[in-house]
């Protein structure tokens, strides 16, 4: 058998199989031998077919976007150590240097955590570059 592409106005509108001794007729092109196989809507121009322009993924929508933002807020925060941040910040006993350190990080969070409350649906936190210094970074500093 053999695969026959109907072209109409340079687009392939039908394909269709026919018996190898078949002969294409003017607006027929012989694509059995053809990879990847031309379908309905390619294109055909100079002996060559083009498949169609995949069509654009589909906006997020705002809750999508919140929630995208709402996701990477609750991972940043954990991949931070917030909660151990938060013991440095209330224990009497952390060095000076390092409370500095805490409230640093804490101030720049702060400034993530405001712009993703005020714009979810547009919230990009890559424009906020990197902490000030990680918990472990904190931890490692003395007076």
């Amino acid at each position: 058998m053999k695969t026959f592409a109907d072209i109409s106005n340079g687009v392939v509108s039908n394909t269709s199989l026919w018996p190898d001794t078949a002969t294409p007729s003017a607006s027929q092109v012989d694509i059995t031998s053809v990879s990847p196989q031309p379908g309905t809507g390619w294109t055909y121009a100079n002996g060559a077919f083009t498949a169609p322009a995949q069509p654009a993924p589909a906006p997020q929508t705002s809750a999508q976007a919140r929630a995208a933002g709402e996701a990477y807020v609750n991972q940043f925060f954990t991949d931070l150590e917030i909660t151990e941040l938060e013991e440095l910040l209330l224990s009497p006993s952390t060095p000076a240097n390092q409370l500095a350190m805490v409230k640093a990080v804490k101030s720049w969070l702060s400034t993530i955590e405001t712009a993703w409350l005020a714009s979810p649906a547009t919230f990009n936190p890559t424009t906020f570059g990197n902490p000030p210094n990680t918990y472990a970074e904190i931890l490692t500093m003395t007076n």
